[in-house]
């Protein structure tokens, strides 16, 4: 009997820790779950914030993307922009170029007709000396003529220098006809074959070259004088002062 008693006990107290047992397991399946649960909402939180921050790198990148689409398009024109430029440039440079090379001729020429007419302003120098000096030589000879007297009794030394003058005269840069150097010097001959007897023949020589020298030697010498220093004054209008101070 007491074997019953005691195993109906035992039974009753395994039902009861049978009991424990199931609520102690449900207990902790519900904590299992809550924790499980928990730790997936934690997951899911964490992935959320990882999206939505995996989102924002990503809308920053195609803002960035379009960023440098938008810097790239204007990089693009301002190279064709600099490229333009420099093509014009370019152009411009060779333009400048051609026009230096222009200039530089333009400016060689000048030189060389710079020099040419500093040869011609010497040249013409040199003609103005010639033209003072023949100037004055035809004036001390129109002076010597027009002073002295052709009488018979010419002192005969100073007949020779006359003469002398006058040859020089005649056969220098005025170039007289050949008439008048022949009548020269078959004169100069006659006075030299006749002394002082034949001195009366001289002033007759001179009286008549003086009257060709007067009527038409003189003149012509005097009007292509005129002439040239005329076209001496019209090419070089600074030369006149040279010339009138020489006259």
């Amino acid at each position: 009997m007491q074997a019953v008693h005691r195993h109906s006990e035992n039974r009753s107290e395994l039902k009861t820790l049978k009991l424990e047992k199931k609520e102690a397991d449900q207990v902790e399946s519900q904590k299992e779950k809550q924790i499980l649960g928990e730790n997936t909402m934690k997951r899911l939180f964490e992935m959320e914030n990882a999206l939505s921050k995996a989102t924002e790198r990503l809308d920053i990148a195609n803002a960035t993307l379009s960023n440098l689409g938008f810097e790239h398009l204007m990089l693009t024109k301002k190279l064709k922009m600099a490229r333009t430029k420099a093509l014009e440039s370019a152009a411009r440079y060779r333009e400048i170029l051609e026009r230096e090379q222009v200039n530089l001729e333009k400016v060689q020429s000048c030189e060389r007709g710079n020099a040419v007419l500093q040869e011609e302003l010497e040249k013409e120098k040199k003609e103005g000396a010639e033209l003072r000096q023949k100037v004055y030589i035809a004036q001390i000879l129109l002076n010597q003529v027009k002073i002295p007297t052709f009488q018979a009794d010419v002192d005969g030394h100073a007949l020779e220098g006359w003469s002398q003058q006058l040859q020089a005269f005649l056969s220098g840069s005025f170039r007289a006809p050949l008439a008048w150097r022949i009548l020269w010097e078959g004169a100069r001959g006659d006075h030299q074959a006749g002394g002082v007897a034949s001195a009366p023949a001289v002033p007759v020589v001179f009286r008549l070259l003086l009257r060709h020298f007067l009527s038409w030697t003189f003149p012509f010498v005097l009007v292509r004088i005129v002439f040239r220093s005329s076209r001496i004054l019209v090419r070089r209008p600074s030369f006149s002062a040279v010339l009138l101070t020489g006259l």
